[in-house]
């Protein structure tokens, strides 16, 4: 069943409840499924959200989240303690701080983009990249005619 995706009606909801529906192991490492989230996987040139998924008797570090083709959002990291397994209720904490950040360039680049094709409507935003490492947005076209007549 897919993942319900709270992220999408709140973008500054950091803390939740959802209950894990599978526990999984492939190439990426453990991964945990659950029926709804608000870490936001990565993809749409933002980084994924980091946290934490923490049960009564377990507490899981999510270093990776990633969107899967049949709906589900994997949260892949490390089990810090205890065990986590199938119908466990667990509570989802987002780094908040990351969370601002990324969310804050993916707006600026929209932004950027609108501005620019606005501006200058012969150029097209094509591709965004809202990590902080140097966030940019790309832009198909030419300006020769602006500035080189």
């Amino acid at each position: 069943m897919p993942t319900k995706m709270l992220y999408l009606a709140d973008t500054y909801l950091f803390q939740s409840s959802a209950h894990v529906e599978v526990i999984e192991h492939d190439e990426q490492g453990m991964a945990v499924i659950l029926d709804q989230t608000i870490f936001y996987p990565q993809g749409g040139g933002q980084p994924t959200d980091t946290g934490t998924i923490v049960s009564e008797l377990a507490e899981f570090q999510v270093i990776k989240v990633l969107y899967r083709p049949d709906g589900t959002i994997a949260h892949y990291g490390s089990l810090l303690n205890g065990e986590l397994k199938a119908g466990d209720k667990v509570i989802l904490s987002i780094n908040e701080n990351w969370c601002i950040l990324n969310a804050r360039n993916h707006t600026a680049g929209h932004m950027l983009a609108f501005a620019t094709e606005k501006s200058y409507p012969q150029l097209v935003g094509i591709k965004g990249y809202h990590f902080p490492d140097g966030p940019y947005v790309e832009f198909e076209g030419s300006l020769n005619e602006v500035f080189f007549e």
